[in-house]
């Protein structure tokens, strides 16, 4: 899901989100603020919740989004993707707790 909320003369929000969390990103007339909360389960299954904010010149942005762009890039060429190295133990934390939790 994403959105877009403003006017011309007032900072512009673009919203984007799913399960992994959400990221905002205000334009602001000389920097870009990007607020991120992130959801994620760490190697016993528990879920973590965490929250980032920066607030960065234009300069920066602009050398962020080459960045991503060449992250977005090498990620798209690899093949099949790989999981990360404590999937398999995240994976079976959560399964275990959501047994433990049904019974």
């Amino acid at each position: 899901m994403s959105s877009f909320t403003g006017s011309n003369t007032a900072p512009r929000l673009f919203s984007t989100g799913d399960t992994w969390g959400e990221a905002q990103i205000v334009a602001m007339p000389d920097r870009i603020v990007l607020d991120i909360q992130s959801r994620n389960y760490d190697s016993t299954g528990q879920l973590r919740q965490d929250h980032a904010l920066a607030n960065m010149p234009i300069r920066d942005a602009i050398r962020l989004r080459g960045l991503l762009g060449k992250a977005i890039a090498a990620a798209a060429e690899v093949t099949p993707p790989q999981p990360g190295p404590w999937s398999d133990t995240v994976n079976a934390a959560s399964e275990a707790r959501t047994r433990r939790a049904v019974r």
